[in-house]
């Protein structure tokens, strides 16, 4: 976190080495996440609203990448506002907690991410770069402009099989 530097990404302000754990210190963000501010306006928000909130969140995750760092997570739950207007709110990125720096000679390997946003790749646990971000993109795209996931089961194994299949 301390060689990210994006608008669209939570800014860490501090960080304390205390004996048993780190404290880390963000910037203050009162809009709350884009899950809970997104469902509560759905009748309210236009294509032209969607763009304008997934277009940032694609240039912070190609930033990301281009400093070889992969998130991992996305959702809209990892989205965080700046105010509670949606339609005046600055989105960003937050919770890199499962995210890693990936290389182009080495690739990720662990089962990290939230099932209904987790690429095919991962799934089929074969070696993964930064592209499974752009799954997780596009499914939250999906998301903004359907009102639901692409896939959804409330088995794992069966989400799981949707998504590869997809």
């Amino acid at each position: 976190m301390n060689v990210i530097d994006h608008p669209n990404i939570t800014r860490m302000i501090a960080v304390f080495d205390e004996l048993e754990y780190y404290i880390l210190v963000f910037e203050l963000l009162q809009g709350g996440d884009l899950a809970e501010n997104f469902n509560a306006e759905y009748d309210d928000v236009s294509e032209e609203d969607i763009q304008g909130l997934i277009t940032p969140l694609f240039d912070a995750v190609t930033y990301c990448h281009d400093l070889g760092i992969v998130h991992r997570d996305l959702k809209p739950e990892n989205i965080l506002l700046t105010c509670s207007e949606l339609k005046e709110a600055t989105v960003k990125i937050c919770d890199f907690g499962l995210s890693r720096q990936v290389r182009a000679d080495f690739k990720a390997r662990t089962v990290a991410g939230t099932p209904n946003y987790i690429a095919p790749e991962i799934l089929q646990c074969k070696p993964y770069d930064e592209k499974c971000d752009y799954w997780s993109l596009g499914v939250i795209l999906f998301l903004l402009l359907s009102g639901s996931l692409p896939f959804e089961h409330e088995e794992h194994f069966e989400l799981f099989e949707l998504i590869k299949a997809g």
